[in-house]
């Protein structure tokens, strides 16, 4: 937060063996985000873009909250937000450039430069590989449809949806794989979601650690699952939400 800051020193010799080192700092002036601009985006405005942002310009009432502090450690995660934004939407051949972060007298000033190509649609969508159930069964649930406009956060939500069905067969290690086929001249991509189930697996031993407040009879009782069960990913999280409903602890997990 502070510009220009300036950290000298100097060694003085107390003995043979030892020294007395002495920091001086001058921490300059501090500074804030004053403009965020985004150049390049004709088809998603800045709002949108701005909503997500770790560094945002200071609003009228800053000093009550963190909006306008400069987080050096978000920039690159804001570019990917950005980037995100463009992928939720329909352009998969968005590109964000690395922030250009300016200092100037009266504040920060960061820029994005954006390409932000075409709109894709989705042009099928399709599931293979290793098939525990009917299709059909898992396709009338997807959220990505064809005719529609693409969205990564359509895909990530299909993948936790069938992650969680093979979980609940007892396929913990189930791995899905998104894969597209862009025709760049029709601005469509193709969807096939591929599966690799694995091995099943089984609750082999459950351990408890961090409990100092009650006896681990009180919370294995909570549990929905015993050691030899097989693995179900429901009954995980559910029994993840019985031991913190006990009250006994800031935060469980697994």
């Amino acid at each position: 937060q502070y510009h220009a800051a300036e950290v000298d020193y100097a060694i003085e010799n107390i003995t043979e063996d030892e020294i007395l080192l002495d920091f001086t700092i001058v921490e300059g002036r501090k500074m804030m985000v004053k403009k965020v601009e985004f150049i390049g985006n004709d088809k998603i405005p800045d709002r949108v873009l701005m909503a997500g942002l770790g560094n945002k310009a200071k609003g009228w009432i800053w000093w009550f909250t963190d909006r306008g502090k400069y987080n050096k450690d978000e920039i690159d995660n804001d570019v990917d937000r950005v980037t995100a934004v463009y992928y939720d939407n329909g352009y998969l051949e968005a590109t964000v450039e690395p922030a250009d972060v300016e200092m100037r007298e009266n504040g920060i000033y960061i820029t994005y430069r954006i390409s932000e190509g075409e709109k894709y649609e989705v042009s099928s969508v399709d599931i293979s590989g290793d098939l525990i159930v009917a299709k059909e069964d898992l396709m009338k649930n997807l959220g990505v449809r064809s005719g529609k406009t693409f969205s990564r956060e359509l895909v990530v939500m299909d993948l936790e949806y069938m992650t969680r069905e093979y979980e609940n067969e007892g396929y913990a290690l189930v791995d899905i794989q998104p894969q597209t086929d862009l025709d760049t001249v029709n601005h469509t991509v193709s969807l096939n979601y591929f599966i690799i189930k694995g091995k099943k697996t089984y609750f082999e031993r459950i351990n408890i650690s961090g409990n100092t407040k009650t006896l681990d009879k009180v919370i294995r009782r909570e549990l929905r699952f015993s050691e030899g069960d097989l693995f179900n990913g429901d009954d995980l999280e559910r029994s993840q939400e019985r031991v913190q409903n006990l009250g006994y602890f800031e935060a469980v997990s697994y």
